[in-house]
């Protein structure tokens, strides 16, 4: 499904409820539907984000490096990035280069 060309939000909200251990599934690749949806310019700000909050549910996702990583995707939405790398700083990799609070809270604010 993530790797539709058209795949809108409410079909990923169906697919959440339904089952949102799906979120933090993983192919023979260690992909995970996030990695397909960050390359997908057709998934919206709004559904990208649904699919982010219940991979952060797993405490392993909850890290610097793994969100970093997933905005390194080649082909990554600008606006996807900038969210990745905003919660990214959330968790912090250290207390140097963070980006302060405010500007995370204003970034979420402007997304709604």
């Amino acid at each position: 499904l993530c790797e539709k060309r058209s795949v809108s939000k409410d079909a990923l909200n169906v697919l959440l409820a339904a089952c949102p251990e799906a979120a933090k599934e993983k192919d023979r690749h260690n992909r995970t539907p996030l990695h397909f949806l960050c390359e997908n310019w057709n998934v919206s700000l709004a559904g990208f984000q649904n699919v982010l909050y219940e991979w952060l549910k797993a405490q392993e996702n909850r890290s610097w490096q793994s969100l970093m990583s997933l905005s390194d995707c080649p082909r990554i939405q600008e606006s996807k990035k900038e969210l990745l790398v905003h919660v990214a700083h959330l968790f912090g990799q250290d207390n140097q280069n963070r980006i302060p609070p405010h500007d995370i809270m204003a970034h979420f604010i402007s997304t709604n």
